[in-house]
């Protein structure tokens, strides 16, 4: 029997959004992101009090000139604390996100003798990239159901079709892999069922977790 899953669009962004979340060293550099964001909010605060009680020294005659220096020392101090925490943040959360893959136009059906995965990715050598994952049930040699990243991965030999114009029936390469493990993260409708049948139909138990794990 042939079962097809569909994405659910809404729960996979969420899903994937929150992802980074969850991995260890986003969790760990919490104390850092904290300082920083203090920092931010705090510096430009200090800054203004610097220069209101600093105004001989700086030359300050009048209100006028005390506001425009207020101003652009809360600017500058704004830029230069807040510059590098937003590259920080952005780098710690591509870190986090790096063993994730962002599956578009995705097809995922079981086959009464195999997995099938298609889906498209984001390629600046290729038209119309496309990849295909097939892997027997007989070939699969471990699963694994993290629950806490609400993700199955699949182990075993893998055949792998790449397209670089799937509109074209272009196919850049196909090979098989051995030992080769396949993400599922289940954001699919119905993904119970899904982990359930490939257990089944491959007769291997999955390891279940409940940490995050690359």
């Amino acid at each position: 029997m042939i079962k097809e899953y569909i994405p659910d669009n809404k729960k996979a962004r969420k899903m994937l959004n929150k992802y980074h979340k969850k991995h260890d060293k986003w969790k760990k550099r919490k104390p850092v992101r904290i300082i920083m964001y203090l920092l931010c909010i705090i510096g430009p605060l200090l800054a203004a009090v610097y220069v209101y009680n600093n105004q001989d020294g700086l030359f300050i005659r009048n209100n006028e000139d005390l506001l425009i220096n207020t101003y652009s020392v809360i600017l500058l101090s704004l830029f230069l604390l807040w510059t590098p925490t937003i590259i920080y943040y952005k780098l710690l959360v591509a870190e986090c996100r790096k063993s994730l893959t962002y599956k578009h136009r995705e097809s995922l059906v079981l086959h009464d003798g195999m997995i099938k995965n298609s889906f498209s990715f984001p390629s600046m050598n290729m038209e119309d990239s496309y990849l295909i994952n097939e892997i027997k049930y007989p070939e699969i040699t471990r699963l694994v159901h993290n629950t806490y990243l609400e993700r199955l991965s699949v182990y075993g030999t893998v055949t792998q079709t790449l397209y670089d114009d799937y509109g074209k029936n272009s196919v850049h390469s196909q090979k098989t892999i051995p030992n080769e493990r396949l993400d599922f993260n289940l954001y699919y409708y119905d993904s119970d069922d899904f982990v359930k049948t490939v257990a089944e139909r491959s007769g291997v138990v999955p390891e279940v977790l409940d940490y995050f794990e690359e």
